[in-house]
């Protein structure tokens, strides 16, 4: 939640200087020492905690009009003296943004141009972690809430599964997200889930079986039925935590990839997260010395997404979409058949059932307070818990103020909010986020310790179908190379385990253009150093990985050299084998190495065009 200078500031700013970036034509004549452009780089470090405020009265109405020397912000228990303020209100008016730049044949780019608007909506479908009957209900619900709702703010549509994917970007038009609604991919069953179905079937488990046999006849084969029994279940039991816990990496990774999509675009966010359960809690402890201690997790990437969700100025809104529902022994679509030989288990399924309900509704309910969000839970109006977090997260109040010096190595501090000078406040709630984990200042070198994990980058920025990152903002030109198709790959490609590419080959030329304002420069003798990995990764249209090509760019810069490049684009070629036969996709990576921050772009091999002359790579400009 700490960032760097203003938002809007940075964002019109990255406006001036994609424009340039995109208006680079990827020719021989083009690269950072031919542009004479002298234009001065300013480097701003204003360190400042960006804080929204939802003020709703006791019927969770909005409550307006307040001012500024309304709101007392206490940090850590400190006053803080409020930098800015900003009131943001719900409107149906739709403003339209500029235009972007119209992109040549073969030319892509990750930055994506949105309108200005108070807050930004996101549907996030959890898959992973709901049964396909609860699914089918939400689509059903989500398409009520559109008939409902013709005029709203922008949306966009993800699936949580094994990897976030983007169903539909930001768009105002319900038609759109119907589509999106109706994507076969849409809807996916969890073979990680212990009733993926969602039918409440019994699922007599073996140590139920084994409990199930009379223990004389096993003493009489000569086992012991107590020891079976007990390994039995302490088997079962390590395997159901070792599939919770590959449900809570792949949703950790999915919260990671979303927030470093939403941390590129202004404003407030509402990430509307509807799931059947919540298997991660990504409000660490603050009131243990190290709050990630009983989580069992990667802690880097913890506080990585964490602070990401801070910095975008993302509120959760948990929805549970089980609704109102009951212990499996008193469904109506349990047999009972478990039961008849196993009584006792009645109760312990009860109890077991009711604290599970407990414990996802308090870390639905700590999710959203921490955030600054409302959870919705025990409801099976879907359509209307929707309507409502919309409501919540249009009308809110923006602060920021500059922190206090102290540590920066992933110190917890609390926030506090409150309000003076307002008749009835005490009646009032508000919702904001309640802390944040403090992080070095932009361009410091981050360790595993701290944030930015190369493990996370490929995982995340790299996966077929996932959001484009933006963290840094990259053209890259694609061409398919002349001639018949090749029968060895080309140098660098690399097969992935489980490759079926086989020959023959057609070969694509990837030409990258990034700016420079995202990349880590650091002094060393009098130079510049930096390192960033220029990567393509080609995908089936199955979403199998095939192959990966990539490499990495060590840069050792005079002053003079530095300057030029400051003042135009980072470049790079790779060359990359592609299925002759049939498309592919391909995910185009730049990352900055020592922080881990990323940009990606994903094409099909369908929009590539044949031919073009290859462009200069950064060496031809850096060296002295």
């Amino acid at each position: 939640m700490v960032i760097f200078h203003s938002l809007r500031l940075q964002r019109s700013c990255l406006v001036l200087a994609v424009a340039a970036l995109l208006s680079v034509a990827p020719s021989r004549a083009q690269n950072a020492a031919d542009t004479g452009d002298n234009t001065p780089v300013i480097h701003m470090q204003t360190r400042l905690v960006v804080l929204d405020v939802v003020v709703e009265d006791a019927n969770g109405n909005p409550v307006l009009g307040l001012k500024r020397n309304n709101f007392v912000v206490d940090e850590s228990d400190r006053a803080q003296q409020l930098r800015s303020f900003e009131y943001h209100v719900s409107s149906d008016a739709q403003p339209v943004g500029p235009k972007p730049p119209e992109l040549a044949s073969g030319s892509f780019t990750n930055y994506t141009q949105l309108p200005p608007s108070a807050a930004l909506n996101v549907l996030l479908l959890d898959t992973l972690n709901t049964p396909i009957k609860d699914q089918l209900y939400l689509r059903a619900q989500l398409r009520k809430y559109l008939d409902q709702s013709p005029k709203q703010q922008s949306l966009a549509i993800f699936a949580l599964n094994r990897q976030l994917l983007l169903l539909q970007g930001f768009t105002s038009d319900s038609n759109v997200l119907r589509a999106a609604l109706a994507r076969k991919d849409a809807i996916r069953g969890s073979d990680l889930m212990d009733d993926p179905s969602g039918g409440n079937v019994d699922q007599p488990t073996i140590a139920d079986q084994i409990e199930a046999r009379a223990p004389n006849q096993l003493t009489a084969t000569g086992s012991n039925f107590a020891q079976i029994l007990s390994n039995v279940q302490q088997f079962e039991a390590e395997t159901k935590s070792q599939t919770t816990q590959l449900r809570v990496q792949y949703t950790l990774d999915a919260m990671n990839a979303l927030a470093r999509y939403l941390s590129n675009f202004p404003g407030r966010k509402n990430i509307i997260w509807f799931s059947g359960s919540f298997p991660l809690n990504l409000l660490p402890d603050p009131t243990i010395a190290n709050g990630f201690s009983a989580m069992n997790l990667n802690e880097a990437e913890f506080r990585d997404t964490v602070t990401l969700l801070g910095n975008a100025q993302a509120a959760i809104y948990p929805v549970d979409v089980r609704g109102s529902v009951s212990p499996t022994p008193y469904d109506a679509a349990s047999s009972g058949r478990k039961y008849a030989t196993a009584p006792a288990s009645i109760s312990e399924d009860v109890n077991a059932f009711n604290s599970s309900q407990m414990e996802a509704n308090m870390t639905m309910q700590k999710m959203a307070e921490g955030t600054g969000g409302v959870a919705f839970t025990g409801t099976n109006d879907l359509a209307t818990a929707m309507t409502k977090a919309v409501k919540a997260g249009a009308n809110y109040y923006s602060l920021s103020y500059s922190p206090p010096p102290g540590r920066v190595d992933g110190e917890y501090r609390r926030i506090a909010v409150h309000l003076v000078g307002v008749p009835n406040a005490t009646n009032y709630h508000l919702a904001y986020r309640r802390g944040y984990f403090t992080s070095p200042p932009d361009g410091v070198p981050l360790t595993s310790a701290n944030l930015g994990l190369a493990e996370a980058y490929r995982r995340v920025a790299l996966s077929h179908g996932a959001p484009e990152s933006q963290d840094i903002i990259f053209r890259a030109s694609a061409y398919a190379l002349p001639g018949a198709p090749a029968p060895s790959l080309t140098q660098g490609d690399i097969l992935a385990s489980r490759s079926t590419l086989k020959a023959p080959y057609r070969r694509i030329a990837v030409h990258f253009s990034a700016l420079p304002n995202a990349i880590t420069f650091t002094q060393n003798n009098g130079q510049q150093d930096a390192s960033v990995s220029f990567d393509v990764y080609v995908y089936a249209e199955d979403g199998t990985l095939l192959l990966t090509n990539g490499r990495e760019l060590k840069l050792h810069l005079t002053p003079e050299v530095y300057k030029r490049i400051m003042n135009s684009v980072v470049s790079m070629d790779l060359t990359v084998s592609v299925p002759a036969a049939h498309a592919a996709f391909l995910r185009m990576g730049v990352e900055d190495m020592p922080t881990g921050r990323a940009g990606a772009i994903e094409i099909s091999t369908r929009s590539v065009p044949v031919a073009a002359p290859a462009p200069r790579s950064l060496e031809d400009v850096t060296q002295p």
